[in-house]
C-alpha cells in the first residue's frame, strides 16, 4: 500500500528529462555509459566541414570553434526534439603555432599528423553544450596542454597499422 517510504511506495515521481547525445561517437557514448548516464545517440546530421570552414573564415580560435561546433550539434537536434536535453560535444587540436588539426583522412595523413605532434606540446580544447527547446542551457569548455614524446617513423607506422580504426 501507500506509505511514507520503503519498497512499496507508489507516489508519482517526475521523470528526469531524456538525454540525447548529438553524436554517433563510440568514445562519447562509452563515457556517458561508464558514468551511468542514461542516454541515446542521434546523429545531428550537420555538415561539420562546411561549418568549420565558415567559422575559421570568421577568425574563430580553436577554443571558440570547439564551442560553436558543440552548440550547433545540440541546437539542431534540440529544435527537432522539444522537451529533450541534447548534449553536443566537440574537440579541436591546436598546435603551438596556432594551427588547427583535423581528423586524419587516411593512414598517410595520420602519419603526417603524428610527425607534426611528435616532440611538441599542443592544446586540446573540449566543449560540451546542452540545449533544450532550441536554446543552449549549459556549456563547459576546457583546454588541456598535451606533450607528445618524440616518435620514430617505425613507431608511427606500427601505431597506425595496429590502431587505425581507433585513430580515426
Amino acid at each position: 500500500g501507500e506509505g511514507t517510504g520503503g519498497a512499496g511506495m507508489t507516489a508519482a515521481v517526475s521523470a528526469a528529462p531524456e538525454l540525447v547525445l548529438a553524436s554517433q561517437s563510440a568514445s562519447r557514448r562509452a563515457m556517458l555509459a561508464a558514468a551511468g548516464v542514461p542516454h541515446h545517440s542521434v546523429s545531428p546530421a550537420i555538415d561539420e566541414e562546411a561549418l568549420k570552414e565558415g567559422l575559421r573564415a570568421e577568425g574563430r580560435t580553436a577554443r571558440q570553434l570547439a564551442d560553436a561546433l558543440a552548440e550547433a550539434k545540440a541546437l539542431k537536434l534540440s529544435i527537432r526534439m522539444p522537451g529533450t536535453l541534447v548534449l553536443g560535444c566537440d574537440q579541436t587540436l591546436e598546435l603551438d603555432d596556432g594551427a588547427m588539426l583535423d581528423k586524419a583522412a587516411d593512414p598517410a595523413d595520420a602519419a603526417r599528423v603524428l610527425r607534426r605532434l611528435s616532440g611538441a606540446t599542443h592544446k586540446l580544447h573540449s566543449a560540451a553544450v546542452i540545449c533544450e527547446n532550441g536554446a543552449p542551457i549549459w556549456r563547459q569548455i576546457e583546454s588541456a596542454s598535451l606533450t607528445v614524446r618524440p616518435l620514430t617513423d617505425d613507431f608511427i607506422a606500427r601505431y597506425i597499422e595496429l590502431d587505425w580504426e581507433q585513430f580515426r
